[in-house]
C-alpha cells in the first residue's frame, strides 16, 4: 500500500487602512496510510518473553519490524496574517495560527515504532500529535530611527549626524504553546514486551501548578496512578501540554 497526503487551503485578503494588509486562511492536510514501523514480534498482554509472535512459531526473540502504513493522519488551522508595509520608517507584521494536529503517527517513539502493537488495541495509539501547538503567535517590527540626514532630528549633516543616521530597530516576538506529552506507568504488571504502558488517569482534568526543577511538580501528580492489573492504563497519549514559550528578540 501507498501512503497518500491530501492539502487544500482557502484565503482571503483585504487591503486595509494605514497602508495594512489582513489574510485570513483555512489550510487541511490528511495523511492517510502513512508509512512507519510495525513490530511484528509482539507479546500479547501477560505473554511475558515467552508470549512473542515469531517466539513460538520460530524462537526469535528479537525486535522484528515491518515498514508499512501504520494509520492515519489530520490537520487543520486557521492561520491569519496583518502586515503593513515598510512606508515613513516604520514595518509590521503579525501571523497568528490555531491548529490542532492528530494521528497515529503522533504517537511514535522517536524511533518512530508505535508504541502500542497488539492489534486490537492500535485505537490507543492515537492522539494528538507529538508536535501540536495550539497558538502560535509571532510579531515582527522594523522601526526606522528618526536621526541623520534627511531625517527629522540630527540632521545638519555633520559627523554626530552622519554617525547616529541610518539605524533601525528590528524586534521579533513569539509566543506558542508547549507541546503534548504522555505520563507512562511500570509495565510490570502488563507484562506485554513491544507495547509501552499507559498511567491511569484518575483524575478528569489534570491541573497544571507551574513548577520548574525536579523538586516542583508542573502538573497534578495525583491526576495519575500507576496500573498493577494486566492491563493498558487509562490515560491517553500525549494527555498534558508542556509549558509554553515566549521570546524577544532585539
Amino acid at each position: 500500500n501507498r501512503g497518500q497526503i491530501r492539502s487544500w487551503n482557502v484565503a482571503f485578503q483585504k487591503d486595509l487602512p494605514w497602508g495594512f494588509v489582513g489574510e485570513a486562511a483555512y489550510v487541511g492536510t490528511r495523511q492517510i496510510d502513512q508509512l512507519g514501523f510495525k513490530e511484528l514480534n509482539w507479546s500479547p498482554i501477560g505473554g511475558q518473553e515467552a508470549g512473542r509472535q515469531l517466539n513460538q512459531q520460530f524462537g526469535r526473540t528479537g525486535q522484528t519490524r515491518l515498514i508499512t502504513p501504520i494509520g492515519d493522519s489530520q490537520y487543520d488551522a486557521l492561520q491569519a496574517r496583518l502586515d503593513r508595509r515598510f512606508q515613513n520608517g516604520f514595518q509590521l507584521g503579525v501571523s497568528y495560527t490555531l491548529s490542532k494536529s492528530t494521528g497515529i503517527a503522533g504517537n511514535a517513539n522517536s524511533d518512530g515504532a508505535l508504541r502500542i502493537n497488539i492489534p486490537e488495541y492500535y485505537a490507543l495509539n492515537e492522539s494528538l500529535s507529538d508536535f501540536d501547538r495550539t497558538h502560535n503567535l509571532n510579531i515582527t517590527g522594523i522601526v526606522e530611527l528618526p536621526f541623520g540626514p534627511n531625517r527629522r532630528w540630527l540632521n545638519d549633516g555633520g559627523v554626530v549626524s552622519w554617525i547616529v543616521g541610518g539605524w533601525q530597530v528590528n524586534n521579533i516576538l513569539s509566543f506558542y504553546s508547549g507541546t503534548p506529552f504522555s505520563v507512562t506507568a511500570s509495565g510490570t504488571s502488563l507484562a506485554a514486551p513491544e507495547n509501552d504502558q499507559r498511567a491511569d488517569q484518575v483524575k478528569s482534568d489534570v491541573a497544571i501548578l507551574g513548577g520548574i526543577g525536579p523538586t516542583s511538580a508542573y502538573f497534578d501528580p495525583l491526576a495519575f496512578a500507576p496500573v498493577t492489573e494486566a492491563r493498558f492504563g487509562t490515560a491517553p497519549f500525549n494527555v498534558v501540554r508542556g509549558p509554553g514559550v515566549a521570546s524577544w528578540d532585539l
